[in-house]
C-alpha cells in the first residue's frame, strides 16, 4: 500500500468515530491509573488531544490538574464526554483537530493523546504540539493493545483487524522523534484486564473503525465472527476478560 493511500485510509477511518460514539463510550477499555505519571498532571496545565468519550479524561481529572482541556474532532464524542461525571471539571471542551490547535503559544505543561496518534499528520500535529507546550513540556502518548500472546485474543485480532493495516507504534514514535521537535521517548507497559458483560461485546466490536466502516453485509459477517470468539471464551463468572497492555510513551519538547 502506498503512503498516500495509507493516509487516505487513515483519514476515512479517523472520521468514523462520531457515528459509533455510544458504542465507544460504553464498551472500550479505560486506562489503568497506574500507567499515568502523576507528575505530568498534578498542578499542571493539561490538554488532551482526541479525548473521545473521555476514558482517559476521567483518569486525568482525578489527578488534580490545574487546568484540563479535552479536545476532539468529533462533536458527537465531546457531547458524550459532557455527560460524564469528572472529579475536576474541564475548563472547556474544544472541537478541533490535532493539526490545527487554537491555543496560545506555551499555554500547556503536558499534552496527552490516547489511542489517537496514529490518526495524526505527524509533521503538522507535532508542529502545533511544540508550539503550545511551555519549556520542558511533556508529550504523552498512550495505546491500549490487546495481548496477542493469548491464542484466542490473536484470533480475535485477526478478524477485527483484517480490513486495516496494524498500527505500527514504533514507526509513529520514530516519526515524531525525527521531526527534531521532541526528545527520544521513554516507554512503560502496564498489563490489565478489560472485563465485559456479553451484551457489551457487540458494542466493543462495533466501536472499531475498520468494522464500523464496512458495508452492512461485511460488517455483520465480521461482527458475528468476532463475537463468536469472545463468547467461546467467557470466564468463570460468565464475563469476557480481555487481556491488554497499556503502552505509555513520554517525551519532552525540544
Amino acid at each position: 500500500m502506498s503512503e498516500s493511500h495509507y493516509r487516505d485510509q487513515q483519514v476515512k477511518l479517523g472520521k468514523s468515530f462520531g457515528a459509533v460514539a455510544d458504542h465507544y463510550g460504553r464498551a472500550r477499555p479505560s486506562y489503568p491509573i497506574d500507567c499515568i505519571d502523576p507528575a505530568t498532571v498534578k498542578g499542571k496545565k493539561v490538554v488532551e488531544i482526541a479525548a473521545g468519550t473521555g476514558a482517559l479524561t476521567k483518569r486525568l481529572s482525578s489527578l488534580d490538574p490545574a487546568l484540563l482541556i479535552p479536545t476532539d474532532l468529533s462533536v458527537q464524542m465531546l457531547q458524550d464526554l459532557q455527560r460524564s461525571k469528572l472529579k475536576v471539571e474541564p475548563f472547556d471542551m474544544v472541537a478541533t483537530k490535532a493539526e490545527d490547535l487554537s491555543f496560545p503559544d506555551g499555554m500547556f505543561d503536558t499534552i496527552f493523546a490516547a489511542q489517537a496518534a496514529h490518526w495524526f499528520d505527524i509533521d503538522r500535529s507535532t508542529r502545533e504540539f511544540s508550539r503550545i507546550l511551555g519549556s520542558q513540556g511533556k508529550l504523552v502518548l498512550i495505546w491500549n493493545i490487546r495481548d496477542g500472546s493469548v491464542p484466542w485474543v490473536s484470533d480475535f485480532d485477526r478478524v477485527v483487524d483484517s480490513y486495516q493495516n496494524r498500527i505500527v507504534i514504533a514507526r509513529i514514535v520514530e516519526e515524531i522523534t525525527g521531526t527534531k521537535r521532541f526528545s527520544s521517548f521513554s516507554r512503560t507497559k502496564t498489563p490489565f484486564v478489560h472485563r465485559l458483560d456479553p451484551e457489551l461485546a457487540r458494542s466493543l466490536i462495533m466501536s472499531f473503525s475498520p468494522v464500523s466502516t464496512l458495508d452492512s453485509v461485511d460488517r455483520e459477517r465480521v461482527v458475528e465472527a468476532a463475537l463468536g470468539i469472545l463468547m467461546d471464551n467467557l470466564d468463570s463468572e460468565g464475563k469476557i476478560s480481555i487481556p491488554y497492555v497499556a503502552n505509555v510513551y513520554t517525551s519532552t519538547v525540544l
